[in-house]
């Protein structure tokens, strides 16, 4: 009888015990692999970026999602106008629900180059944590890849176009480029048209008017043309 009730006594102990045990046992989380060259290839934005501060934590699911704001140094390959972009992580902070998939983009340092992956909400997210590397320097540095994948991140870099934010693709500018050169033409020759009838304007009779008329239509479609030309030459500079 004694030890029956010593034995019920200790069970929620030993219970406890177990559970500890089982807890205390790290959980590795499984993600999908992905090569470098799927990476490049499944990414729908490649960044160079500077990673900030978490602006903002919210439930997704059964867990938490961090939105980071990151300053974007260049895109690589695709040029678009911001210098910030919102890219989110699973996890979070202090909540009271934690997941072995969780990470925060923070463990990479401050530089990076980010594989994103466009969600349904708007947002970019790394296409899992190997989408997510360090940089120093301007090169890769991150001791979690291997010498393979390094070397593959390198020759990306040697041939990829990288566009610091708001600068446009020059292939996609040609025919802006051809208008602007037909408009600063036509600016020439109103103006050339103008000396003329101001120089002969006694002898042409009717036809100073005419070219006074047309003067008047090129002028401001040439002068446009022409900011729009300088304007071309000082953003390429």
């Amino acid at each position: 009888m004694f030890l029956q009730f010593k034995w019920q006594r200790s069970l929620p102990g030993l219970v406890v015990l177990l559970l500890a045990l089982v807890l205390a046992v790290p959980v590795c989380a499984s993600w999908v692999y992905f090569s470098v060259p799927e990476l490049i290839n499944t990414a729908d934005l490649i960044v160079i970026g500077e990673i900030g501060e978490v602006i903002s934590e919210r439930p997704s699911g059964s867990g938490w999602e961090s939105d980071w704001d990151v300053r974007v140094v260049a895109y690589v390959n695709k040029p678009l106008p911001g210098d910030k972009i919102i890219v989110s992580t699973p996890g979070a902070l202090n909540k009271n629900v934690m997941s072995p998939s969780d990470y925060r983009l923070d463990q990479w340092g401050k530089d990076v180059l980010l594989f994103l992956k466009k969600t349904e909400g708007g947002r970019y997210s790394p296409i899992t944590p190997a989408g997510v590397v360090q940089l120093a320097g301007g090169k890769v540095a991150d001791e979690k890849i291997s010498a393979e994948a390094e070397e593959q991140l390198e020759a990306f870099f040697s041939t990829a176009r990288l566009y610091p934010p708001g600068e446009q693709n020059n292939t996609s500018s040609g025919w802006v480029r051809v208008f602007q050169v037909i408009n600063f033409a036509v600016i020439i020759l109103a103006v050339t048209s103008g000396m003329l009838v101001w120089r002969d304007a006694k002898n042409l009779g009717y036809q100073c008017v005419l070219w006074a008329l047309a003067s008047l239509v090129f002028f401001p479609i040439g002068l446009v043309g022409y900011l729009l030309y300088r304007r071309g030459r000082v953003s390429h500079q």
